[in-house]
């Protein structure tokens, strides 16, 4: 529900965002160590993709981390019991 709050409130301008320069690749290997450690206690294989040369970029990075938890904790929830989430990033014309 709080979620779903905060998509209103952003598009309505209520929730503003803190825009920040974010070294994607640090901030994505800092972020999926603690998804390790989950995905290892429930039994699941997290597989992690991450090139060291990704771009920087500028975002939220509280509000960034709230999707990639989310995106996270549905994959691992909804993966059988020996199941596989693979997270890739790569860089494409201009955006990550």
């Amino acid at each position: 529900i709080d979620n779903l709050l905060d998509v209103e409130r952003l598009e309505a301008g209520a929730l503003p965002l803190k825009l920040r320069h974010i070294e994607s690749t640090d901030w994505l290997c800092n972020s999926l160590t603690h998804w390790e450690v989950v995905s290892e206690a429930q039994g699941k294989n997290l597989r992690i993709t991450i090139p060291e040369d990704l771009p920087a970029l500028r975002g939220d990075r509280e509000l960034l981390q709230r999707v990639l938890n989310n995106l996270l904790t549905n994959a691992l929830n909804y993966a059988t019991s020996v199941g596989v989430v693979e997270v890739r990033a790569y860089p494409t014309a201009k955006q990550l």
